[in-house]
């Protein structure tokens, strides 16, 4: 691992020597880490210096327009295209940050058509967030950053806006499509892997020769061009992987944040302080909204609240106590009736019988019958018909009957003979 440049080699440095340095430090300290846990302090300290290091040098080359929206990918430069992959490793450092996205991390985001969620982040520091939102916060920026990366790529031809849009959308029909891009991304980076090699070789021998060539006191001959070509089948081939993966990053962030917003305590307070109004409300109002009450349909289709009050008024009546007890009746019964009407109109019988067994049974004799007599009479006129003909008539009628066959099957030759017959 190399160490950081001090503040006077970083004035004298160039942006692809620092580019470089940063690249170094992400993969030794982020993706190669096997000594710390991507939760102690000193892991995110680094991960925050280093997403603070390539977030400002990427919103300085936006600034100063150093990419141009009618480049192609054989425009670039070699230097170019290696550069183009800040983003997209901008974007998974925030993947991977755990604290909230602070204001100064976003400084020069704003400045440079950067996300609007990522900038609101200048609430009161005495308001402690909640993990939830941190995390939502965090996934919001590194969305962003994907989404720019997929921007610049659909620009120089990597990929399209059509791919882009598919596969962004996750889909359980899409089962295939994904397993397919894992295999592609497998591939790419196994030779994304050979490329590495290629290059650490080409370097190697770049330096040794050199220092053969001074000890020997001869001056070294150059040869950029086969490095260069090394290096930018390396770099290309890095960002086709790049793309597949943040394919597969959009899917997962995009439902991760749907379920960290459908999950805020504001939401959730707000859900419950709502639930209460309406069941308060509906207490108040007579019950409607209440699932325990209970409802009568009177005369008229009019609905009342409760159980059916006339019926039992009217049956506490039968004794005769109350002069209006007929009226108590009819009116009772009237209830009665209208609600079977209802019951017969709601509860309809779709699998009623249309016969009884009986004539079910008398039909099916009727039927056998029937094609008895059929038969007994096809086989009246066969019998007169070969009574009339006789042997030697028979005997042509069969001939005949086996030469249109033999015929026949000489004009339509049979597809898919077996063993067991013509299956066509």
């Amino acid at each position: 691992m190399s160490s950081a440049p001090t503040e006077q080699q970083q004035k004298s440095v160039t942006v692809k020597e620092h580019f470089d340095h940063c690249m170094r430090e992400y993969d030794a300290s982020i993706l190669d880490n096997t000594t710390l846990d991507s939760t102690s302090t000193e892991f995110q300290s680094k991960l925050v210096k280093l997403l603070a290091d390539l977030a400002s040098m990427w919103h300085r080359l936006e600034a100063a327009g150093a990419l141009s929206i009618n480049d192609e990918l054989e425009d670039l430069t070699t230097n170019t295209i290696e550069m183009l992959m800040t983003p997209f490793v901008v974007a998974d450092l925030h993947q991977r940050r755990l604290d909230a996205v602070e204001d100064e991390d976003e400084g020069a985001a704003n400045g440079s058509t950067m996300a609007p969620s990522s900038s609101s982040s200048s609430t009161s520091p005495a308001v402690p967030e909640s993990l939830n939102r941190k995390r939502a916060k965090a996934l919001t920026v590194s969305l962003f950053y994907f989404e720019s990366f997929l921007k610049l790529m659909i620009q120089v031809g990597i990929t399209t806006d059509k791919d882009c849009e598919i596969n962004c959308r996750f889909s359980p029909a899409d089962r295939m499509r994904r397993v397919e891009n894992h295999r592609t991304m497998t591939e790419l980076r196994q030779q994304l892997k050979e490329a590495e090699d290629r290059v650490r070789y080409a370097a190697a021998k770049s330096k040794r020769m050199r220092l053969l060539c001074e000890a020997d006191g001869d001056e070294y001959e150059e040869r950029g061009g086969e490095e260069e070509e090394m290096l930018r089948d390396r770099a290309v081939k890095r960002l086709r992987w790049a793309v597949l993966f943040t394919f597969q990053q959009v899917q997962m962030t995009s439902r991760e944040l749907q379920m960290l917003e459908t999950l805020t305590d504001e939401q959730r307070r707000e859900a419950v302080h709502e639930y209460q109004r309406n069941v308060e409300e509906a207490k108040r109002s007579g019950g409607l909204g209440v699932g325990r009450d209970t409802y009568t349909i009177l005369p008229g289709g009019v609905v009342m609240t409760g159980a059916p009050q006339i019926q039992r008024r009217a049956m506490s009546q039968l004794g005769g106590n109350n002069s209006n007890t007929a009226a108590a009746i009819a009116a009772a019964t009237a209830g009665m009736t209208y609600r079977e009407q209802v019951r017969g109109e709601v509860y309809m019988d779709r699998n009623r019988p249309t016969m009884t067994l009986e004539e079910f049974a008398a039909m099916e004799m009727q039927e056998i019958q029937r094609q008895m007599d059929a038969q007994a009479d096809a086989a009246a006129r066969q019998q007169e018909e070969d009574e009339r003909l006789g042997p030697d008539g028979i005997e042509e009628r069969q001939r005949q009957y086996d030469m249109y066959w033999s015929n026949w099957k000489d004009e339509n030759p049979a597809i898919g003979i077996s063993t067991k017959g013509n299956y066509t």
